[in-house]
């Protein structure tokens, strides 16, 4: 899982110290204060901004520093348009954060994980047939999945193809399978 911030809002500081005169001045230093506090914890923790009306230009300001830019503009004034954009802007932020690399784990037994027998699926969102994504060991075609080192792996990585097709899906669902190789239990005979 992966933990991210969505700062929505409809609009720039306004109130709370950031009124009186030279309001705008307060305001781009608000925005700076904020962008300041988001890049601190942007390498781990990125934060999506969605900014709803029409005074949220310096917002985008925020989403750069949280890594995330641009931030995403939800109009208002047609309230079917304003709840449609709204999960738009929601269902974006979710495809984004679908990954495309996946962690091989060790098994706590002591096996060895049998790459060979690795197997990467999708199940699209509404309902479709699931379907295996298959090893491409150069992501020739773009399509497929293959290891981020043959020698050693230690991930399974889509290919970019795969990579926008899973991200595009945000209902989607990846499984990855992982066997591990048999053991060989040699039994004296007598």
């Amino acid at each position: 899982e992966k933990t991210v911030i969505v700062f929505a809002t409809d609009g720039e500081p306004y109130g709370c110290g950031v009124e009186g005169s030279n309001l705008y001045a307060k305001q781009v230093q608000a925005v700076k204060d904020a962008a300041a506090a988001v890049a601190a914890v942007a390498a781990d923790i990125p934060t999506y901004v969605i900014g709803v009306g029409p005074s949220v230009t310096l917002l985008n300001d925020v989403a750069v520093a949280g890594g995330t830019a641009p931030y995403l503009a939800v109009t208002v004034g047609d309230p079917s348009k304003t709840t449609a954009d709204l999960l738009a802007a929601m269902t974006a932020i979710r495809g984004q954060l679908a990954s495309c690399d996946f962690p091989i784990p060790t098994p706590t037994d002591g096996r060895k994980i049998d790459y060979n027998k690795v197997k990467v699926e999708l199940k699209p969102s509404g309902g479709g047939a699931t379907q295996t994504i298959p090893y491409n060991p150069d992501c020739t075609g773009g399509l497929g999945w293959h290891y981020d080192n043959t020698a050693a792996p230690t991930k399974v990585d889509f290919c970019g193809g795969t990579c926008t097709a899973v991200q595009a899906d945000a209902g989607g669902e990846v499984t990855v399978s992982f066997t591990c190789e048999v053991q060989q239990n040699a039994v004296p005979i007598k």
